[in-house]
């Protein structure tokens, strides 16, 4: 089967554009790494994001750091992971508006946050891996649906969370950063 890899960075899309692409998406059977970067798609284009995700089933690599993408948005993409989506592998989101709904949502599909223990901040003895979101209340999908496995390898996705004091706090994976599409394709080799 061929792949194709579309690059699309910087375009000034914006929402509608974003919207359009998506929907044109839904079933494309070739594309494999999609680079939406910097595209202002908004909420409304992460909604067809969702939709796309549930819909399409090559897609491995998808770059939406720097979108204008909130709360909503985001949880709408962290919910197409958690229960139709399982061919996505690399994804980047840093940059958008993350609150703490949205962190509940994805910390999860990363195997939960890292807990800061304020007693060791300056050495990584203090942090530590868990696998379920303490307080403020729910837990979001992954937790309602009783998911605690890692759907996405932190190595491979732009963002991480912690948690300090109980706090959930969403920070950017430095090992990412100057990642490109290189990181799903070698995955496949």
């Amino acid at each position: 089967m061929n792949s194709f890899n579309t690059f699309l960075k910087s375009n000034k899309i914006t929402r509608d554009g974003g919207v359009s692409l998506c929907q044109a998406l839904y079933k494309q059977c070739f594309l494999t790494h999609l680079n939406l970067s910097c595209c202002a798609i908004q909420d409304e284009g992460a909604e067809a994001v969702h939709m796309m995700l549930t819909h399409n089933r090559t897609l491995q690599t998808l770059f939406l750091d720097h979108n204008r993408i909130a709360s909503r948005g985001l949880r709408n993409i962290a919910e197409a992971l958690l229960t139709k989506n399982r061919t996505l592998q690399c994804l980047t989101l840093w940059g958008n508006f993350w609150d703490e709904h949205a962190c509940r949502e994805f910390a999860p599909l990363l195997g939960g946050p890292r807990n800061i223990d304020k007693e060791n901040v300056g050495g990584m003895g203090g942090l530590q891996r868990r696998d379920t979101l303490r307080g403020g209340g729910g837990g979001g999908a992954a937790a309602a649906a009783g998911t605690h496995s890692t759907r996405l390898q932190p190595e491979l996705v732009d963002f991480c969370f912690y948690t300090v004091e109980q706090k959930l706090i969403v920070c950017q994976n430095e090992a990412m950063h100057n990642k490109d599409f290189s990181c799903a394709i070698e995955l496949n080799q």
